[in-house]
């Protein structure tokens, strides 16, 4: 149970590691002290409570998306290395996460029609067969990783089915999203940084030669999609429309291909462990899983939150709740912080698949910055779920479980979970 009774929030630093494998105790301290809280140490303010959130998330005109990003900042000689070496590639286009309607209206709607309900509906029966033939992996009777075993490499390979990528690429696609995310909420060595440009240079080349490809061999795909969309730019006159230049293409495919593994990931191995610590669930899910799934992937996403947060730029001088806020400040909106509201989720810190309000939760935001990979996130849950409890029987943790995440206070996960399973004769 958390509890902000011992916590200085002076001292609060979200960079520390030892914070970032327990924040919640800092989360409940920061909720208690203010719906607003102005961070001198990063000269921040953070949004905690879920009313707040959800205000600030629907008012992009004062609170924007616009140069909020979330990657920490490499000094001058590394930034000269890195942008020598992404010169070699197209410069970033800056499309869904970082920018503001109208034009991030016109990109979602692009994106909405070719990630569409239709295709992930369509997807189920290919995510089962993944879900199987990785669980049919797992020894007899034996220890497993679960983070690398299924956590991994089951949305990694569903992504790269959804995407439509080479079949040389699966091993890849883990690594580039890493590089793609490696600074987000993180600090970074020199080496890191020129490590991580150079993964995510191959992956756009990649992405190039694929993109050339649909250019005159149109697949029923994403991409090609994307390649011969008409896009409504708002720059243009009303009624007209233009082709997507590629550096936006593969802005729009990366976030894709990084946001359909790596939260997944997380959310899983998360999941995991709560329901070998609270086995009371495992077995009602066990009983009943076209039922339970669906709490226990809901309360999953609200326990994990594995995206804790995202930024906003104030575009105004404003007031939250008695807190004034000068234009040009950075809010850090805390989507962790705000699923374990009190005020809203009875008995928050608990994990609870039956609560009436399990959706009221932002772990995939809210508003025009809506996940746009959730149905996705949450049939891989579904499906992740009811097939794991059918074919082995509850896990158990092992000695050498450290329970151990991984170190940035934006994206929270299980570097591994190692655990004990057994499969059950079907």
């Amino acid at each position: 149970m958390t509890t902000s009774e011992h916590i200085d929030l002076k001292d609060y630093d979200p960079m520390n590691y030892e914070v970032q494998q327990c924040p919640f105790d800092h989360y409940a301290a920061l909720r208690h002290d203010g719906p607003i809280f102005f961070h001198e140490g990063t000269g921040m303010f953070f949004a905690s409570r879920l009313d707040v959130v959800n205000e600030i998330l629907r008012d992009t005109k004062t609170f924007s998306s616009e140069r909020a990003t979330t990657t920490t900042r490499p000094d001058p000689e590394t930034l000269a290395e890195m942008t020598a070496i992404l010169s070699e590639g197209v410069p970033r286009a800056e499309t869904l996460l970082t920018i503001d309607p109208p034009r991030h209206t016109a990109y979602r709607k692009l994106i909405s029609r070719t990630f569409s309900a239709r295709r992930i509906v369509a997807l189920e029966e290919k995510i089962r067969d993944i879900a199987i033939e990785l669980i049919e992996a797992f020894p007899d009777k034996g220890v497993i990783d679960f983070h690398t075993a299924f956590a991994v490499s089951f949305p990694v390979r569903v992504i790269h089915h959804t995407l439509n990528m080479a079949p040389e690429t699966t091993e890849k696609i883990k690594g580039w999203s890493d590089d793609a995310t490696a600074a987000i909420g993180n600090k970074l060595t020199h080496e890191r940084w020129i490590s991580s440009v150079k993964g995510q240079l191959e992956n756009q080349k990649y992405w190039f030669s694929e993109y050339e490809k649909r250019l005159v061999d149109p697949q029923d795909d994403i991409l090609s999609d994307l390649t011969h969309a008409d896009f409504p730019d708002p720059d243009l006159p009303t009624g007209e429309t233009r082709k997507l230049e590629f550096a936006e293409i593969y802005s729009l495919i990366q976030q894709l291909m990084v946001a359909g593994n790596e939260t997944t990931t997380k959310f899983l191995d998360e999941t995991m462990r709560i329901l070998i610590e609270q086995p009371q669930w495992w077995e009602a899910l066990e009983k009943d899983p076209e039922n339970m799934y669906y709490g226990v992937v809901e309360e999953g996403l609200r326990m994990s939150s594995p995206n804790q947060g995202l930024f906003r730029v104030v575009t105004q001088d404003t007031e939250i709740h008695g807190v004034s806020i000068p234009k040009g400040s950075r809010i850090w909106v805390m989507f962790a912080a705000a699923n374990r509201d009190s005020q809203v989720f009875d008995e928050a810190e608990s994990f609870n698949p039956k609560r009436e309000n399990l959706k009221e939760h932002v772990a995939f935001g809210k508003g025009h910055h809506f996940c746009i990979g959730a149905p996705l996130s949450r049939l891989e849950g579904k499906v992740a779920m009811q097939e794991l409890v059918k074919r082995i029987k509850l896990p158990s943790f092992t000695e050498n479980c450290t329970f151990e995440y991984e170190s940035s206070f934006v994206l929270r996960g299980l570097a591994s979970l190692e655990i004990e399973v057994e499969k059950r004769p079907l």
